[in-house]
């Protein structure tokens, strides 16, 4: 079965599948590893713990690949060859933004891999041209997830923010620097738009009062802008 998968040429029709087989996460970095070969196919398997009969962890996968003499990579190695020799990005929009703080080029990038949108805003030059005399500055720098009640309606999380707005005229104010305004993978999900938002939100909201009342500082508030965001990537 798992050399006919090598065959080009054979229709889907070719293989017969159980019932209990259905389309799982991990397919994803499967269909990656196998676009990286020299012909896109192979076989996505799960190895078992045979000590408590667990999926296999990284650690038994590497002994078992050195027993049997199997090469072996990591999803962190097959995101590092991605990044290094794919285009995951398309620039498909790009116009002068005048704001409250000044003006930003926006430019908008469509994932390659999930249809997802991200904008790039940026004030002033960022130029790296080795042609330049001057000696190139740091630039400031914000990457802000994608917050609706937040970015478009001005809440405060745990008392704090907002922090687009705020990111922003630091930016103008520097003269040069860009906002990375990222779409988080739950926003155009079914299912996951503005109400999943405002329930995430109140929760954090919950536990920044919590906190607040148990004599709880930065930590705790940053413990809950982390579970926020957390909440809108799920």
């Amino acid at each position: 079965w798992s050399s006919a998968c090598f065959e080009q040429g054979l229709p889907a029709s070719s293989f017969s599948t159980h019932a209990d087989v259905c389309p799982v996460a991990v397919a994803v970095p499967a269909l990656a590893l196998a676009r990286v070969g020299s012909y896109p196919a192979g076989v996505l398997c799960e190895i078992v713990d045979r000590s408590d009969g667990s999926m296999a962890r990284t650690p038994l996968l590497m002994q078992f690949a050195k027993q049997h003499g199997l090469k072996i990579v990591t999803i962190a190695d097959l995101i590092r060859y991605r990044l290094r020799h794919e285009q995951l990005l398309q620039q498909v929009a790009a116009t002068q933004l005048q704001t409250r703080h000044g003006s930003f080029t926006a430019y908008c990038f469509r994932s390659l891999v999930d249809g997802s949108e991200h904008a790039a805003l940026v004030a002033g030059g960022l130029s790296s041209s080795s042609h330049s005399q001057q000696q190139p500055q740091p630039a400031l720098a914000r990457v802000q997830m994608q917050q609706h009640l937040m970015d478009v309606f001005g809440a405060l999380h745990c008392g704090q923010g907002p922090f687009l707005d705020q990111a922003m005229a630091a930016i103008a104010a520097a003269g040069s620097g860009v906002v990375l305004y990222v779409q988080g993978h739950s926003s155009s999900r079914p299912g996951k738009g503005l109400a999943a938002e405002l329930q995430s939100f109140a929760r954090s909201q919950e536990a920044c009062e919590i906190s607040s009342s148990s004599g709880g500082g930065a930590t705790d508030a940053a413990s809950s802008s982390d579970a926020l965001e957390g909440a809108n990537r799920a």
